[in-house]
C-alpha cells in the first residue's frame, strides 16, 4: 500500500513521507541513511512531515540526523521509539534563518539514547516545536539548546539523562524563551 514516490498528500502538513518507502526498518542496526533521506526529501520539497509509524512495538535505530525548519518528525505516540545507533547527538536542528514561522516539530515519539547516544535532541539557532515527547537514557543532555530563540514543548518526559535540558542563549538575537506544560524530569534530569 506504499506509493513508489514515497509520499502521499497530507492536506494539513504538506506531504507526508513514511520512512519505510525510503528503506528503513525495524531490523536495521542503523537507519540513519534512509530516513535522512527522508528529511532531506522533505526540506528540498518546503516542509513536510517524515512519519515513524509503530510496527509491532519495535525501535527504529539510527545515526545523527539532521533536521530542517517546516519538517515535522511524526510519530504513532509515545511508545514510538527512535533509537540512537551511535555514540552522538540522536537529532540536531540548525537553522540561522530566523524568518522560519513554521519552525522545526517532533511529536509522538520516544528518543531513546541507548546509554550510548550523548545527546536526544540539540538544537541551535531557530524556534522549535514538540508535543507529546518522551527523552531518556542519554549519557550527556536529553534537550540541549543553543542561541534557539523559542522552544516550545508540551507533554515532555526526560529521564535517565546525566542533564535534561540545558538552555545555552549564546549568540541568540534575542533571549530564549521556553514555553514548558506537562514537563517532567527524572533521575539526573536538571533544567
Amino acid at each position: 500500500f506504499f506509493s513508489t514516490n514515497a509520499i502521499f498528500q497530507n492536506a494539513n502538513t504538506g506531504y507526508t513521507y513514511d520512512i519505510r518507502n525510503f528503506g528503513a526498518t525495524t531490523a536495521s542496526s542503523n537507519n540513519a541513511i534512509q530516513i535522512q533521506r527522508a528529511i532531506d526529501k522533505a526540506h528540498v520539497n518546503g516542509g513536510g512531515t517524515v512519519y515513524f509509524p509503530r510496527i509491532n512495538n519495535k525501535n527504529w535505530k539510527s545515526g545523527k540526523l539532521i533536521m530542517y525548519a517546516n519538517v515535522k518528525l511524526l510519530g504513532d505516540g509515545i511508545g514510538d521509539t527512535l533509537q540512537s545507533a551511535t555514540a552522538d547527538t540522536l537529532i540536531t536542528y540548525q537553522n540561522n534563518d530566523f524568518t522560519q514561522a513554521e519552525g522545526a516539530r517532533i511529536k509522538g515519539l520516544t528518543l531513546w539514547g541507548n546509554n550510548i547516544g550523548t545527546v536526544g535532541l540539540s538544537m541551535q539557532l531557530l524556534y522549535h516545536f514538540s508535543f507529546d515527547l518522551k527523552i531518556s537514557n542519554f549519557t550527556n543532555y536529553g534537550i540541549y539548546s543553543k542561541g534557539s530563540l523559542i522552544g516550545q514543548f508540551e507533554n515532555l518526559l526526560v529521564e535517565s539523562c546525566n542533564t535534561g535540558i540545558l538552555l545555552d542563549s549564546f549568540n541568540a538575537p534575542s533571549p530564549t524563551l521556553l514555553v514548558a506544560p506537562n514537563i517532567i524530569i527524572f533521575r539526573g534530569g536538571e533544567i
